[in-house]
């Protein structure tokens, strides 16, 4: 905390001051101004980290932005894997378009991992990502 406000560090043992110039981002789903409120988050800790807040909606809200990260998130795993996976097809979009995705963007990127990692054609395909997790499975087979 008292780096946050005075922008110096001392090494663990040190004896002089380390001036720093650095910029904190923090991520949360929680609402922290209620917890503040409810006393179960530290109001100095929270006016300190709230100076730009930006409130990005879940990715549930963000329909037309699945997609769009998937097909990022496949281009970067499959150079990283060395695999030469083209796509995802439709069936597969259905699948990822039908799910709630609670854990958000995360939750995206390792899905596409897990398919990239075990996807043998060309193709992300909806029996790629049918071992996502039960909630995922339970709850495509909704559509």
């Amino acid at each position: 905390m008292r780096v946050l406000q005075e922008k110096f560090i001392e090494k663990v043992g040190g004896i002089t001051s380390i001036p720093i110039d650095v910029r904190v981002i923090a991520a949360t789903n929680r609402d922290l101004e209620g917890l503040v409120v409810s006393g179960s988050f530290r109001k100095d800790i929270f006016y300190r980290l709230n100076v730009i807040p930006l409130h990005i909606p879940p990715l549930r809200s963000r329909k037309r932005d699945i997609v769009i990260l998937a097909e990022l998130f496949l281009k970067k795993y499959s150079k990283k894997f060395g695999k030469d996976i083209q796509g995802i097809n439709r069936n597969a979009k259905v699948y990822l378009l039908s799910y709630n995705w609670p854990g958000n963007v995360r939750e995206l990127e390792n899905a596409i991992e897990y398919a990239v990692n075990i996807e043998l054609g060309k193709f992300i395909n909806e029996t790629s990502l049918h071992i996502i997790g039960q909630n995922f499975c339970s709850q495509v087979s909704q559509y």
